[in-house]
Order: C-alpha cells, then structure tokens, then sequence
C-alpha cells in the first residue's frame, strides 16, 4: 500500500497538469470506495481521495473544500461507530471540547487570509505530504522485516 501511496505522489509531481475534463461520476465512485478501504485496514484513507481531486480540472477552492468536508464526514461515522460500540475513549470529550475552538478558529483565519499558494506550488506541497505518508508506513515495514 505505501509504494502505491508514494507511487501516486510521483506521478503527481512528474505529470503536473491536470486531466483535460472532469473524470467520470464512476471514477469518483471508485476511487471513494479505495479511500474507504485503505481508511478501514489502514488508516490511511486520504491519499486517493488527494490524488484523485488534485487531477481534476476544478478550482483550487473546491478541490480543498471537497476534501475537507469528506474527510470531516468520515471522521463522523467514524466517531459514532466507536462511540456505539462502547469504546470512546475517556479523554475523547475533553479533546472534543478542546477541539471545536481550535478548528473554528483555524477556518475563519483560512477563509479570512487565505495562504497565497499557486496551484503548482499546492500541487508540490500535496506531492511531498503524499510521498511522506507512503514513506511513513514503507519505513517501519521494511525495518520490520529486516529484523
């Protein structure tokens, strides 16, 4: 999974332009049901759902806004299926609280200032973040099997 991962991030960065038109309802549809896959076995769920919206001919805005409100989603049901089955952790509601202020906060400082990043320059800070993730779980794999 991580050579994929790391695989997806350097055609990311060797093929910067993105695809002429908007990839099919089903190619959507697909790459969610990847990201929902690798998220459950994983934990790692982002990457295609990252390289899939960065291919796309959409604005810089809504790629961002896409990605964080189906992130935010998946942590949702995420939250509920733990909390109904008993296993929240004690903590949770303090990180919670704690949470709600930190992020209202950071959004309103993003709409407000937005960070002045060309696409290539977002495109080149997505490559990085991607490769990373793959590295971050090849990394201990590797020293794994190496002992």
């Amino acid at each position: 999974m991580a050579l994929v991962i790391m695989m997806s991030s350097l055609q990311l960065a060797i093929r910067p332009v993105g695809l002429a038109k908007r990839s099919s309802d089903a190619s959507f549809v697909g790459f969610g049901v990847i990201s929902g896959l690798m998220s459950g076995l994983f934990a790692t769920g982002g990457p295609p759902l990252v390289y899939h919206f960065f291919r796309q001919p959409m604005p810089h805005e809504r790629v961002r806004e896409t990605l964080v409100t189906a992130f935010g989603a998946a942590q949702v049901v995420r939250l509920i299926l733990v909390a109904a089955s008993g296993n929240l952790p004690t903590m949770s509601p303090i990180a919670l609280v704690l949470a709600i202020p930190a992020v209202m906060l950071m959004t309103y400082a993003a709409r407000r200032w937005p960070p002045s990043l060309s696409q290539e320059t977002m495109r080149k800070i997505v490559f990085v973040l991607l490769f990373l993730s793959g590295l971050s779980l090849a990394l201990p794999a590797a020293m794994h099997l190496a002992a």
